[in-house]
């Protein structure tokens, strides 16, 4: 009955678990496999540590003053080209500035769709059951990425082209009537 109520948020929660399980994990063991270094997985996640620092601030700014859908229209859009472009591109220098630009866009999809998420949460009469709830589609989503990279390993290729749709669902998806509500 919860699922059938919110499915929205339900596939948005497997989708953006998905992406972010795909540049959280996938992508350091891409980093390591394409440059053979510890250290250069190391300094990827710093990039995207100081990426997501540094943007934070501004997307939470200015997500206040243009509204929500504007910033997971753009994320999505942008994280699934940052995607695309790195099935093709895996220069050492790319690995380096897309890991950067990953924790900018990423930031531009979760902070928007957290807002939409834990307002519609406090609309509930009972907000533990939705939080509950919200579990389920996070295991899903972890289950069919591993599961999928266990059936086709070193396929990095299917990670990064799920990734890129997960990323898309946010850029045309509609969250009635959240969006009139969020859009400025």
């Amino acid at each position: 009955n919860l699922t059938k109520k919110n499915k929205i948020f339900f596939f948005g929660t497997v989708l953006d678990n998905l992406r972010g399980e795909t540049e959280g994990l996938i992508w350091p063991i891409f980093i390591y496999v394409s440059l053979n270094s510890f250290i250069s997985v190391g300094f990827v996640s710093s990039l995207v540590a100081i990426g997501t620092i540094l943007f934070a601030l501004f997307i939470g700014h200015f997500h206040d003053k243009k509204g929500a859908y504007l910033f997971l229209r753009l994320g999505g859009l942008l994280c699934a080209f940052l995607w695309l472009t790195r099935i093709y591109f895996n220069m050492p220098v790319y690995l380096y500035i897309s890991s950067l630009l990953a924790g900018f866009f990423a930031l531009m999809i979760l902070i928007p769709y957290n807002a939409i998420f834990y307002n519609k949460i406090a609309e509930k009469k009972d907000p533990d059951e939705f939080i509950l709830f919200v579990e389920i589609p996070n295991f899903i989503g972890r289950v069919l990425l591993w599961v999928l990279m266990i059936l086709l390993v070193n396929k990095f290729i299917v990670a990064f082209i799920l990734a890129g749709l997960a990323s898309l669902f946010f850029a045309f998806i509609k969250f009635e009537p959240y969006e009139k509500e969020y859009s400025r």
